[in-house]
């Protein structure tokens, strides 16, 4: 049986956004915005929309190296959490993501948090994870030479590091983004 997948708009994807708690920032409407205005790709939201639940995923349509269309979810992030209102509708909304009807023949690749239960084909699945054990003087020993080179020469010049997951700091992201980016 083949799912039907309603599309949404940015403001339905960021109104479901909004209701989870586990959302991110790579999550938010304006850094989906911030990708596909950048890199001049189109945004596809597919979801399965069933008895009042909502599963859904950002997709970015890009090329391959040969030129084919391939469907890409949300890239330049590590992975993209799927959204759901029910986690029992995840399979469903996998399968119906390699129907024709969205894929339209195109390669559907779904970078996540998880390995998937369904996939039609293998899949490889990493996640990088750091454990900080020990003292920040145990840690920095650690470094390859090159970084701690690079590391004294940052904090020589007042380098600041603060680690948000707040909208203003998604904002701040972005000015400076667009104030620095290599057109």
């Amino acid at each position: 049986m083949s799912e039907s997948l309603a599309r949404l708009s940015l403001g339905e994807w960021q109104d479901l956004v909004d209701a989870q708690p586990r959302a991110v920032p790579f999550h938010h409407q304006n850094w989906i915005k911030l990708i596909s205005e950048q890199y001049r790709l189109r945004i596809e939201i597919p979801a399965l929309v069933e008895g009042g639940t909502t599963t859904a995923l950002p997709f970015i349509e890009t090329r391959s190296i040969t030129g084919r269309r391939k469907l890409v979810s949300l890239p330049f992030t590590d992975y993209m959490r799927i959204i759901t209102t029910d986690p029992s509708k995840v399979t469903r909304f996998l399968t119906a993501l390699q129907g024709d009807a969205f894929s339209k023949g195109r390669p559907v690749l779904v970078k996540t948090d998880q390995p998937l239960e369904y996939a039609s084909q293998p899949q490889a699945w990493f996640r990088h994870e750091l454990h900080f054990v020990g003292s920040i003087d145990d840690i920095v020993g650690g470094y390859t030479p090159a970084l701690r080179r690079n590391l004294r020469h940052a904090n020589g010049r007042s380098l600041r590091y603060e680690r948000r997951h707040d909208l203003a700091a998604l904002e701040d992201f972005y000015r400076l983004h667009t104030l620095t980016r290599r057109r």
